[in-house]
């Protein structure tokens, strides 16, 4: 990676390996806070240390998909007016920092499949939504400390059928939970303003 470059390709903060190059579309998984305890994500991946890296990798993101689906957590996003200023700061910085192609507010966490348009860093595009909605979101429930857990997962498409694959599971996440039954019932998701007919190219 050019040492001048705001993308840093392979690297962690810690917690998750990510990888940022410029113009790759992501798949990015933001969760509350007090979503899921590391208590339990620390035993799961100690059951999974038998697996294959990739397999290992594939089941954990199974096992957190249907933990954060099962609603646990204080549940902020549920409330409209927080869901509201999460679809905000989404639709904020489409076209400026990145491209949205898919995206999908949960109760405990969101989805968002983005391009980064340069100059902008996935780093420092999930930092700045973070920060802004954190603030946004505590001012709203009268609260203060960490709204957000400090690390996200990301996943770069590899290819045009694992996007549009990732597409049908941000649109499908609410029917999958049991809170709603149709994607078109869901008031906070990209596919009720027009998710099905974006350009994926």
């Amino acid at each position: 990676m050019n040492p001048n470059s705001p993308h840093k390709g392979w690297h962690s903060r810690g917690y998750l390996p990510h990888l940022d190059v410029p113009h790759l579309v992501q798949g990015l998984t933001i969760r509350l806070y007090d979503a899921m305890p590391e208590n339990l994500l620390r035993a799961w991946r100690q059951d999974l240390r038998h697996l294959a890296e990739d397999e290992a990798g594939r089941q954990e993101r199974k096992m957190i998909e249907k933990y954060l689906d099962s609603g646990r957590g204080a549940c902020w996003l549920a409330r409209p007016d927080i869901a509201e200023i999460v679809r905000g700061s989404m639709e904020y910085g489409d076209k400026s920092r990145y491209d949205v192609l898919a995206w999908v507010v949960m109760p405990n966490h969101c989805h968002l499949l983005i391009r980064p348009i340069e100059p902008w860093g996935l780093p420092t595009i999930v930092e700045s939504f973070k920060k802004w909605t954190g603030r946004e979101a505590n001012k709203a429930l009268g609260r203060s400390g960490s709204f957000w857990y400090p690390d996200y997962f990301d996943r770069y498409m590899r290819n045009s059928e694992h996007l549009l694959r990732c597409v049908e599971y941000i649109h499908m996440n609410p029917v999958k939970a049991g809170l709603c039954a149709g994607p078109e019932a869901w008031p906070w998701s990209s596919f009720c303003d027009s998710g099905e007919s974006r350009s994926f190219r």
